[in-house]
């Protein structure tokens, strides 16, 4: 995925959400992260909570809220998640 861009691919998202919560322990963490800890890495991690039930917006809120910062960080990777979340959620 490039630096401040949308995923190309809505699946190559979708399978590393499901990964994630395939490989989910309960009482461990999991790290995503990428340059900036913003754009991809939060895009991923609000594609993980899509796909676990969470609300669009439940999903922005809480993930700008544990990074601190407005996640994604661009308008773009914004829009794409919007546009992409029914899919992301359906995808079980």
């Amino acid at each position: 995925m490039p630096d401040r861009k949308p995923p190309a691919d809505v699946d190559q998202l979708l399978t590393l959400a499901k990964h994630i919560l395939q490989n989910f322990e309960p009482g461990r963490s999991t790290v995503v992260h990428c340059v900036g800890g913003i754009g991809r890495s939060g895009l991923v991690a609000l594609s993980v909570l899509i796909h676990h039930g969470y609300e669009v917006e439940e999903a922005i809120e809480y993930v700008t809220e544990k990074r601190g910062r407005k996640a994604p960080d661009t308008e773009s990777q914004l829009a794409w998640f919007k546009e992409n979340a029914a899919k992301l959620k359906l995808a079980k």
